[in-house]
């Protein structure tokens, strides 16, 4: 929807195709259209270097506190989570931010922090940079808040400039959410006694995430969640253990206790005002681990310097797990994606996809239906017609077929997702040999 709305930008300034999504891939991808390119190949080829981008900012971040191995690992295993190895080969907006976020970080932490630069200069970059991750993604406003929260906790500027400094940070986010946020909201689900359950239902779910701390994404460690609940409460009581045996941290130990707290007040941040939103939009993103997946490199980062911090007289055995951890985990996210790249929707170039279904059609219709009505992957179909023809043209024009009665004779592809609809009807249809799971059928 993002690269489809390139179309009315270029030609009316309209964001309206937008819906509730940012307008920073738009207004990219609206540029590179203007120059001839095709965005979505350009995001596609970026992703990889966004995703080592990621990574050594992370470095950077850690080997203020860290020794360079340990940073090396730290870093390595932050970026082995399934949704940073997807985005290796998936055109997604959390990379993009992602990449952003980190750069707000490490500019927080080593100018305000460590070089103690709290001016109007060092304010205004902040709010640029807050700025620009929410135009990209709309969610980059927790992590905005959560590093606002980071520094009025260490009271880096007086309460007043503060409150001036956050709010002006997440404004794109406030004025999109306020006036241009088209998703059904529940207000009337805030402030009351039932939202209470609510809101820890979904902060429980967003936490279970958090065994990828240490372990590899895994559906079969899905279906028991009462394993992963036992394994996310370890986590806090061996770092309660580790500082009862540290009462007396050095300076040294200082810095990276500061540093794992950053994490740590980003991580909550993130996860407590998702869990708030489910609730107010009535949208489990506590299920969707694209969006959920995504704060568990704030904590998993806050674990791994508190672990080192804590327990340095075991540092050559915590180096070893972590290594371990890492390899094992970018490892299991590799073989994730070479077996699914097999059963996926659509996995290969979408221009190869949709030469295939033009040379299908023979020229022989001037309007081709796609059925959306049950799947996304109908939808998805639909999708990348539309965008194929704002880029480069179709033959024929695309229409949905749940919106149309259509008595003149056409043809229909939709997906293996929606075939029962179709089987039910006992109607004729073909399967695309040279297509995975895509399917035709000629209305006469």
């Amino acid at each position: 929807m993002q690269l489809l709305a390139v179309e009315g930008i270029l030609t009316d300034f309209d964001f309206s195709g937008l819906a509730q999504h940012p307008i920073g891939i738009s207004l990219i991808a609206s540029l590179l259209k203007l120059y001839g390119f095709d965005p979505l190949i350009i995001f596609y080829y970026l992703q990889p270097f966004l995703s080592a981008a990621c990574f050594v900012l992370l470095y950077k971040i850690l080997i203020t506190v860290l020794p360079d191995k340990f940073s090396f690992f730290v870093a390595f295993n932050s970026m082995s989570s399934i949704i940073l190895i997807k985005s290796m080969n998936q055109v997604t907006a959390e990379i993009i931010a992602l990449t952003i976020i980190l750069v707000l970080i490490i500019f927080v932490w080593k100018r305000m922090i460590l070089d103690q630069k709290t001016n109007l200069t060092s304010a205004s970059i902040m709010i640029f940079i807050s700025w620009v991750a929410i135009v990209f993604r709309n969610a980059s406003i927790f992590v905005v808040l959560g590093v606002v929260f980071f520094l009025f906790l260490y009271k880096c500027y007086r309460k007043i400039d503060l409150l001036l400094i956050g709010v002006l940070s997440i404004f794109p986010g406030l004025i999109k959410t306020l006036f241009y946020y088209p998703m059904i909201s529940h207000p009337e689900k805030i402030l009351t006694w039932p939202m209470l359950p609510d809101f820890f239902y979904q902060l429980s779910k967003n936490l279970l995430n958090l065994t990828e701390i240490i372990l590899p994404y895994s559906f079969h460690l899905n279906a028991l969640p009462w394993v992963k609940a036992v394994i996310v409460i370890i986590f806090p009581l061996c770092i309660f253990y580790l500082i009862s045996l540290n009462k007396r941290p050095s300076e040294e130990k200082e810095k990276a206790i500061v540093l794992g707290q950053f994490f740590l007040i980003v991580g909550i941040c993130y996860y407590s005002i998702l869990s708030f939103a489910s609730i107010y939009y009535g949208y489990d993103w506590g299920n969707l681990h694209r969006v959920s997946g995504f704060g568990i490199l704030f904590f998993l980062n806050a674990f791994w310097i508190y672990v080192y911090t804590f327990a340095r007289k075991w540092k050559k055995l915590v180096l070893v797990a972590l290594t371990i951890i890492s390899v094992g985990k970018i490892g299991f996210g590799i073989r994730y994606e070479i077996i699914n790249q097999d059963y996926r929707f659509l996995f290969q170039d979408y221009r190869d996809s949709i030469a295939k279904l033009i040379y299908h059609t023979e020229g022989k219709w001037d309007d081709v239906f796609v059925y959306t009505s049950e799947s996304w992957q109908g939808r998805n179909l639909y999708y990348m017609l539309k965008y194929y023809n704002m880029v480069y043209s179709l033959p024929f024009n695309v229409l949905e077929f749940s919106k149309q009665d259509n008595n003149t004779p056409s043809i229909i592809f939709f997906t293996l997702a929606d075939i029962n609809v179709f089987q039910s009807k006992g109607l004729l249809y073909n399967k695309l040999d040279y297509l995975e799971n895509v399917y035709s059928l000629i209305i006469k």
